[in-house]
């Protein structure tokens, strides 16, 4: 009887584990002593926000990260955030968003190998994510600064992640989207000239005039996603994917640190929920976050900005969530060899370098073209410059990797170290076989425009000062799709 009552025990373990195992890729076990990968054995969900306001002054980030642009007042607080899921079948991830302008090389260079020495889970359960506000701190530490407010925040994200993975509860997870109207547009542009030919502009900021010569070149895509974790015995927690460029701010006024509409949006939407709140940016590289279509959907500051976010996700939350069933946490990654989009012109490397030094004195576009001409070449813009010294000093190659998530056989997470453009990621999630399928930008690394071909054959800014070739944001959304394909059939 003993022998029959300890084999019932071992094939209902057995069942248990059905549909956990079998499409995992052989995590390493937890350390000695490290239990915050086996200890639960439910799907769990924790969370954990620890401020990482910086000391005055330090170098801003955004508006092309001008050492020159110190810090002078706290206008918001700033914030790690960090959601950590467990799928109770030995697979952990943790998702952390800061309020910071991008998850930069030298943060995540730090955090991983920590996170695998304090936890004994692999680099690609830590995923780092910037909100991409233009008013907070520089994080490249080019600056002393900056270096000094790096080394006082990473064991505050560190303080994030371990407050997360301690606070793992039992939950279950739903899913909704709604369309967040008249917040975010696509500030590529065309403008219809008197001679019959179009200029291009890639960076409106709210500043143009738009009139029956305006040429749109897309509609900006305004889903905006909730994840909303139903845990027992502990507040909800609601990870929020939306896609927009938060520079409210830094326009109004641009010594500030703020967390941009990030804040109002999190204060509002947690005052009326009660559940805790984390953000993560999608794919914002063409988009602005202020709709200057028409003059009814101006918003007047970030605050309000903030708070219309929080009442479209309160109503999502009310109205358009679907329980999904909750499954094993998988996890790919695939690295590139990127081809960098580079010149080996001496010449115009020197004309660049001549138009940013004038440019740089005098804060003169004119002038700094004027002094580029005279050496035969024509350079329009700054940031043009900029990228050609900067991409002339770049091997031929540079890797990058990227990303998917899946969580349960409904819902898949992308994410990438750039500035993804919304058409090209609205193409994966047009493609993906999952139900929902989100992404995050500003993951993991560095933070480069990645242009789709239609903005390479029009041309802006954002072009100007791509990193990679054309056809790159077409490879790493070709990548994404190959990856959530695998999982999907597995």
């Amino acid at each position: 009887m003993k022998r029959i009552l300890a084999c019932l025990i071992v094939l209902i373990m057995i069942l248990g584990m059905v549909g956990c195992q079998e499409e995992q890729e052989k995590a390493p076990s937890a350390q000695t002593g490290k239990t915050y990968r086996l200890d639960h054995d439910t799907f769990s969900v924790g969370y954990s926000r620890v401020d990482i306001s910086p000391e005055l002054s330090v170098p801003m980030a955004g508006f092309g990260n001008t050492t020159d642009r110190m810090s002078q007042n706290i206008q918001d607080y700033l914030f790690a955030t960090a959601t950590a899921v467990n799928d109770g079948c030995g697979n952990t991830v943790v998702f952390m968003s800061l309020d910071l302008q991008r998850a930069s090389d030298v943060i995540v260079e730090a955090m991983r190998p920590w996170f695998v020495e304090e936890t004994g889970l692999p680099e690609s359960s830590l995923q780092i994510i910037g909100t991409h506000t233009h008013s907070g701190p520089d994080v490249q530490a080019k600056h002393d600064a900056s270096l000094e407010y790096l080394n006082n925040i990473i064991p505050k994200m560190q303080q994030a992640i371990l407050g997360a993975l301690a606070d793992l509860r039992p939950a279950t997870m739903s899913v909704g989207s709604i369309e967040a109207e008249g917040l975010n547009f696509v500030r590529h542009y065309g403008h219809k000239e008197a001679d019959g030919t179009t200029t291009w502009f890639g960076d409106n900021f709210g500043t143009v005039v738009l009139d029956e010569n305006t040429i749109h070149a897309s509609i900006a895509d305004p889903t905006m996603y909730v994840v909303k974790f139903d845990r027992q015995d502990a507040k909800d927690v609601c990870m929020v994917n939306w896609r927009a460029h938060p520079h409210w701010t830094g326009s109004g006024s641009k010594y500030d640190i703020s967390s941009d509409l990030i804040g109002p949006f999190r204060e509002c939407f947690e005052a009326q929920t009660d559940m805790y709140f984390a953000y993560y940016q999608g794919a914002a590289g063409n988009i602005n976050e202020k709709s200057r279509i028409t003059s009814e959907n101006l918003v007047s500051d970030y605050q309000e900005h903030g708070a219309r976010l929080a009442d479209y996700a309160v109503k999502c939350l009310n109205e358009n969530m679907e329980e999904l069933e909750t499954g094993a946490v998988v996890v790919r990654e695939q690295t590139l060899e990127m081809k960098i989009n580079k010149t080996h012109d001496a010449g115009l490397i020197n004309a660049a370098t001549v138009y940013r030094s004038v440019y740089n004195n005098t804060n003169s576009r004119d002038e700094a073209k004027k002094a580029a001409e005279e050496l035969g070449y024509t350079i329009s813009s700054q940031y043009a410059a900029g990228a050609i010294i900067t991409n002339s000093k770049r091997e031929d190659t540079e890797t990058r990797t990227y990303t998917a998530i899946a969580i349960g056989k409904e819902l898949v997470i992308t994410l990438a170290p750039h500035e993804m453009f919304d058409r090209t990621m609205a193409g994966v999630e047009e493609a993906s076989p999952y139900k929902y399928t989100l992404h995050f930008s500003y993951s993991n690394g560095t933070n480069t425009y990645m242009p789709d071909l239609q903005t390479w054959a029009t041309g802006s800014y954002e072009v100007d000062t791509a990193v990679f070739v054309e056809g790159s944001a077409e490879l790493v959304a070709e990548t994404m799709l190959n990856m959530i394909n695998e999982m999907y059939k597995a």
